[in-house]
Parts: structure tokens; C-alpha cells; sequence
């Protein structure tokens, strides 16, 4: 039987969903909630931190970098067709537009693989337009959820 692996980024982003991508694996990654305001932070803005391109270039930046591939690294019990980790990631987008205080607040509860992506994709994310609060850049609190789903036929 010929196992066959879907990439599909399913990013949820002011109401988008960007198109699912296919790759000769049996892992699957997908984001949701991406750009959620923490609450308070930044509190008179002007305007949100925003991925050059907008929701559907920020969805097409995640679907090639993040290595769906590490899914293989997800425990899988003896009987069970499918598992799933979910990095749960905050970081802040500086008034400069690089992300800066990259954390995976869930890090104690996925493989240390999958954690070590979700910051290195972040990492090397090119700058954002950063909010503005008052005619100036501000750093912008935000949080992305990305998982990796590992599974057999």
C-alpha cells in the first residue's frame, strides 16, 4: 500500500484559509489562530503588525518552510492511525518589524524536534510591517499555533 503525506497549511488569519499543498510523506502540518492580539498590549492601535504580502503571503511563507517531515518524530502507539503535537508559539513583532522573544509556551509537552522548528521558522521570518500606535512603530504581541499531524493507512 502507497503511503502518501499531505502538507496542508490551513492558516486561519482574519478569516483566510490558504491551499493545501501536497508532499510524498505521511505528515501533515497546519496552523491556526496565527496574529491573535495578546489582549492589552499595545491598547490605542492604529493598526496591526502585518506580514509583507498580508494573511495569504504569511500562509505561503509557513507552508514552505515549516518541515511537516518532523511529524516522524511524534510517538505513535501501536494500533493508532494518527497522532498530533501542536507547538503553541507567542512572540513579539518589534516597532523595527523583526520577531523578537520567540517562546513555545507549550514546549514541555511536544518532541523537542517540533519545538526547535516552530522557533527556527519564526527566526527567519523576513520583518513584518509593524503596528502603529500614534503615527510610530510599536512591538506587537502575537501567537501562532502550528501542528504536525503523523499517520498510517
Amino acid at each position: 500500500m502507497k503511503k502518501t503525506i499531505f502538507l496542508a497549511a490551513i492558516v486561519t488569519l482574519f478569516g483566510i484559509t490558504a491551499k493545501a499543498q501536497s508532499t510524498p510523506n505521511d505528515t501533515v502540518w497546519q496552523t491556526t489562530n496565527p496574529i491573535k492580539k495578546v489582549v492589552n498590549l499595545n491598547k490605542d492601535k492604529e493598526g496591526v503588525a502585518l506580514f509583507p504580502g498580508g494573511e495569504a503571503a504569511w500562509a505561503k511563507y509557513l507552508d514552505e518552510h515549516v518541515n511537516a517531515a518532523l511529524g516522524k518524530f511524534i510517538p505513535m502507539p501501536t494500533g493508532v492511525k494518527k497522532v498530533t503535537q501542536t507547538a503553541h508559539v507567542t512572540y513579539n513583532i518589534d516597532s523595527d518589524g523583526s520577531i523578537i522573544d520567540i517562546v513555545v509556551t507549550n514546549a514541555d509537552t511536544i518532541h523537542p524536534k517540533l519545538t526547535e522548528e516552530a522557533i527556527r521558522v519564526l527566526k527567519n521570518s523576513p520583518k513584518w510591517n509593524p503596528a502603529i500606535q500614534n503615527g510610530k512603530p510599536v512591538k506587537y504581541k502575537a501567537r501562532q499555533t502550528i501542528t504536525w499531524v503523523h499517520g498510517r493507512k
